[in-house]
C-alpha cells in the first residue's frame, strides 16, 4: 500500500536505478518467507495466508513493475521473463530438495504463467501463438504425468488461445520464401502441437474422461485443419493459380497417406482413420476444376490417381477398424466419384471430337456409370476386396444409387434431347442415343440377377416394382424414339406442342400404340400372363378412344384411313389369335421372364 501510495504521487522515471533494486529486495524477501513458511507448513497448504504469499506475491510486484518499466521498449517482456526463469529455477530446485510438491509445482506454474505473459509482450502475434501451442502441450504432458487434471485442462485452453491469435494476425503475417515464412511456420507450429495434444490423449483412452476424449478428436482435427490451412495456402500462393487445383489435391492426398502411415507406426487409430475423409473432402476439388473444363486438365490425371490410391489404401487400412456403416457410405460414395469423374473427362473428349449441337457428349453421363455398374456387378460376384467383401455396399447402396442417376437421365434425355448424331444420319433404335438407352437396360438386368443371389429380402416387392417402372421408362424410351424419327424424317419440330398438332406424328402414335399392345397379348396370351394382357387391352382402349377424339377430327383424310384400318386389323389380328387368358392362370405358378417383353 505504502509503495503504491508513494509511487502514484511521487515516482518519476529519473528515480527507476533507486526505486527497481528496492522493488527487487522486497520480491525476493517476500520470496523467501513463502519458501520457508511453506516447508514449515508441509503437505497442503493450511491457511489463506500460504496462497497469498505464493500466488499473491508475483501479481502485486508484476503490478508495480509495469509503472516502474513503462517507459522501456519491452520492458514488460524482459520482466516476465526474468520472472518466469527464476519462478522455473526455485521450483527445479525445490524439486530435487523437498518431498512436499504443493510448493514447487505452484512455482512450475507461475514459470509457465510469466513466461505465456511474455510472448505477446515481445513478440507479434504468430510467434505467441506459437509459444502459447507449445506450453499447453507441455502443460498436457505434465498433466498426465502427474496426473492433475487442471493443468490439462489449463493447457487445452492454452492452445484454443493461440489458435485465436493466429487468426487475428494471419491476415498480416509477411510471406517471403516458399514455405520457410512465419505464415506456414506458425501453421506448422500449431499443426504439431496440436496433433501431439491429440496423440497424449489417444494413449490414455482406457482411463480418459468422455469430454477429454472429445477434446482429443477436436485437436486431431485441428492439427490437421492448420496442417493443410498453411500447406494449401502456399501451394495457391506460389503457383499463382495455374495447376493450382492440381497441386492442392496431390498435397491433401499425401496428407491423407501420411496419415495412414503415421497411424500405423504409432499405433494411433484416430490419426490412422482420419485418413477415410480425404474421400468425402475430394468432392470440394472438382468444383477447382470447373473452369479448366475437366478433371484431368492442369496436371488433374496424375492428382486424381493418387487420391483414388490413397482414398482405397486408406479404405484397406482401415479394414475391421473403423465403423462398418461408415465404410460402406465411404465404398458406394468412392463409386460416385468414379462415375463423376470418367462421366466428366468423357463428356469433355466427345465435345471436343462431335460438331457442335450433337449428341455425342451428352451421352457420358449415361454411358460411363452403365460401364461402371456392369464392371462393379461383374467383379463382385468375386470374393476379392473391396466389391467381394463389401458385395451389399457395392451391389445395393452404390449401384442402385447409380441406376437411379442412369435412368433420370434417361428420362431427361427422352424427353428433351433431339438426340442429333451428326455427322452421322439418324437411325430409329441404332443411333447413339437410342443404342445407349438399350445398352442400360441390359445393363440393369444383368445388375437385378447379380443383386438378387447377393440379397433376397423383399425382393418380390421391389423386383415387381423395378419391373412396372421398366416397362414405363421403356414405354417412354419408344415414344421418344418415335417423335425423334418424326422429327429427322418428316421435319416435325421436337417440342411438344408441335408434334401433337402433326398429323404424321399422330398417327404414327396410334399404329405404333396399337402394335405395341397386340405384341404385348399375344406374348401374354401364350404365356397365361393376364395382368400384362389386361395392361395392353386398356392401351388398346386408349388408341380407340384417340382415334375418335383426336384422329378424326384432327388428321387429313390419308392420314385417317391409315389409322383407323390399320388399328382395326390389328385388332382383328389379336382377338383371333390372342384371346384373354383366363383368371385361374394366374394362380399357377408360372417362372416369370427376367424382363417383360
Amino acid at each position: 500500500g505504502l509503495a503504491t501510495f508513494w509511487g502514484g504521487l511521487r515516482y518519476r522515471p529519473a528515480l527507476f536505478a533507486s526505486t527497481e533494486p528496492f522493488l527487487i529486495l522486497f520480491f525476493l524477501q517476500y520470496l523467501g518467507i513463502s519458501i520457508l513458511q511453506g516447508r514449515q507448513r508441509g503437505g497442503t497448504p493450511a491457511r489463506v495466508v500460504d496462497s497469498v504469499l505464493v500466488f499473491g506475491l508475483p501479481l502485486v510486484a508484476f503490478s508495480l513493475q509495469a509503472i516502474l518499466v513503462e517507459p522501456f521498449a519491452y520492458g514488460l517482456a524482459w520482466s516476465a521473463i526474468g520472472l518466469a526463469l527464476l519462478y522455473a529455477v526455485v521450483a527445479a530446485l525445490l524439486f530435487r530438495t523437498e518431498t512436499v510438491r504443493w510448493l514447487p509445482e505452484s512455482f512450475a506454474g507461475l514459470a509457465l504463467a510469466f513466461f505465456t505473459m511474455a510472448l505477446p509482450f515481445a513478440f507479434d502475434g504468430t510467434w505467441t501463438s506459437v509459444g502459447w501451442a507449445l506450453e499447453g502441450v507441455v502443460l498436457i504432458w505434465v498433466g498426465w504425468r502427474q496426473q492433475r487434471l487442471l493443468l490439462r485442462v489449463s493447457g487445452l485452453l492454452l492452445q484454443v488461445a493461440a489458435y485465436v491469435s493466429f487468426v487475428e494476425v494471419v491476415e498480416q503475417v509477411p510471406r517471403t520464401l516458399p514455405y520457410l515464412n512465419r505464415f506456414f511456420l506458425g501453421a506448422l507450429a500449431l499443426s504439431l502441437a496440436a496433433l501431439a495434444t491429440a496423440y497424449l490423449t489417444a494413449r490414455q483412452e482406457e482411463v480418459v474422461q468422455k469430454a477429454e476424449r472429445r477434446a482429443g478428436v477436436f485437436f486431431l482435427t485441428a492439427g490437421l485443419f492448420w496442417w493443410l490451412f498453411g500447406g494449401l495456402g502456399e501451394v495457391s500462393r506460389l503457383t499463382y493459380y495455374l495447376y493450382d487445383a492440381g497441386l492442392s489435391l496431390t498435397f491433401t492426398a499425401l496428407t491423407a497417406l501420411g496419415c495412414v502411415l503415421a497411424g500405423t507406426v504409432l499405433g494411433w487409430a484416430g490419426l490412422r482413420k482420419a485418413a477415410l475423409w480425404l474421400l468425402p473432402g475430394v468432392f470440394i476439388f472438382l468444383v477447382g476444376w470447373f473452369d479448366a473444363g475437366h478433371p484431368f486438365a492442369d496436371g488433374g490425371w496424375a492428382a486424381w490417381g493418387l487420391a483414388l490410391a490413397v482414398i482405397y489404401y486408406a479404405l484397406w487400412r482401415n479394414e475391421g477398424a473403423a465403423s462398418p456403416r461408415w465404410l460402406r457410405g465411404l465404398h458406394a460414395a468412392g463409386l460416385w466419384l468414379l462415375a463423376i469423374l470418367s462421366s466428366w473427362e468423357l463428356a469433355w473428349i466427345l465435345d471436343r471430337l462431335s460438331p457442335d449441337g450433337s449428341v455425342w457428349p451428352a451421352l457420358a453421363a449415361g454411358l460411363a456409370p452403365l460401364l461402371l455398374i456392369f464392371a462393379t456387378a461383374r467383379l463382385s460376384t468375386t470374393e476379392r476386396w473391396p466389391m467381394g467383401t463389401h458385395r451389399t455396399a457395392y451391389l445395393i447402396r452404390g449401384l442402385l444409387s447409380l441406376l437411379a442417376w442412369v435412368w433420370g437421365w434417361s428420362v431427361y434425355m427422352s424427353l428433351e434431347s433431339v438426340a442429333d448424331p451428326s455427322p452421322l444420319p439418324y437411325a430409329p433404335l441404332l443411333n447413339p442415343l437410342d443404342l445407349v438407352l438399350g445398352f442400360s437396360l441390359v445393363v440393369g438386368v444383368f445388375w437385378q440377377r447379380i443383386a438378387w443371389r447377393a440379397e433376397s429380402d423383399g425382393r418380390d416387392v421391389v423386383g415387381q416394382a423395378l419391373r412396372w417402372l421398366l416397362v414405363a421408362t421403356i414405354f417412354l424410351w419408344l415414344n421418344a424414339s418415335l417423335a425423334r424419327t418424326c422429327h429427322f424424317w418428316a421435319g416435325v419440330p421436337y417440342d411438344l406442342d408441335d408434334l401433337l398438332a402433326s398429323t404424321v406424328f399422330q398417327a404414327s402414335l396410334s399404329i405404333f400404340w396399337t402394335v405395341l399392345a397386340v405384341t404385348t397379348m399375344v406374348i401374354a396370351a401364350r404365356r397365361g400372363h393376364r395382368t400384362a394382357w389386361i395392361v395392353a387391352a386398356v392401351l388398346v382402349g386408349v388408341v380407340v378412344v384417340k382415334l375418335f377424339l383426336i384422329d378424326l377430327s384432327s388428321l387429313s383424310t390419308g392420314s385417317r384411313i391409315i389409322s383407323f384400318i390399320g388399328v382395326g386389323l390389328l385388332l382383328l389380328l389379336v382377338g383371333y389369335i390372342a384371346p384373354a387368358p383366363p383368371a385361374r392362370a394366374e394362380a399357377e405358378p408360372v417362372e416369370e421372364p427376367a424382363v417383360p417383353l
